[in-house]
């Protein structure tokens, strides 16, 4: 729909040197567009997706700490065979997504002795209380950082290798 005026302005434009400038002005700017596309990233969730599969493949639940990795890593979790959790936070969206299983306690999905991640936006200090929760009640591994390659000063997310001890 939106091409139609344009295309009959063309149509009957009769100046052949102006007609031949529209055509161009709009095929540089297609181009322009085709181009920032192919640089355009998926941002560091599906990367997270492929580095937790490739560096831990024994990892099997992603907590995710803030809804904001909650959405973003569900869409590319492709066939990775990871699962998605969320603790229940005060205010939350992730309502949205029936594949992020929400509990209320870390005890209600994993069993002792199970390593898990827990990722979030590099020093985001939302849902504090539940990151908090979930480290004093595991023992801490290794915290990764994964970064968006694509872009100078990108986005990063945070990943917690964790053992859940129990409460």
């Amino acid at each position: 729909m939106l091409v139609i005026p344009h295309t009959i302005l063309l149509i009957q434009m009769k100046i052949k040197w102006l007609k031949m400038i529209l055509i161009s002005v709009i095929l540089f700017l297609g181009i322009r567009i085709s181009i920032s596309n192919f640089y355009f990233s998926y941002g560091p969730y599906k990367q997270t997706i492929e580095y937790i599969s490739t560096t831990y493949p024994e990892i099997k639940k992603i907590l995710h700490i803030t809804e904001v990795t909650a959405g973003p890593m569900v869409e590319y979790n492709g066939t990775s065979g990871l699962s998605h959790y969320w603790l229940k936070a005060k205010m939350s969206n992730v309502d949205a997504f029936p594949e992020v299983h929400q509990y209320n306690q870390p005890r209600e999905f994993l069993e002792p002795g199970e390593v898990f991640c827990a990722v979030r936006f590099h020093n985001l200090e939302l849902n504090k209380e539940n990151l908090d929760l979930v480290l004093s009640e595991s023992e801490l591994i290794k915290t990764d950082t994964v970064r968006d390659n694509k872009f100078k000063n990108g986005i990063i997310i945070q990943v917690y290798l964790l053992k859940y001890r129990g409460k």
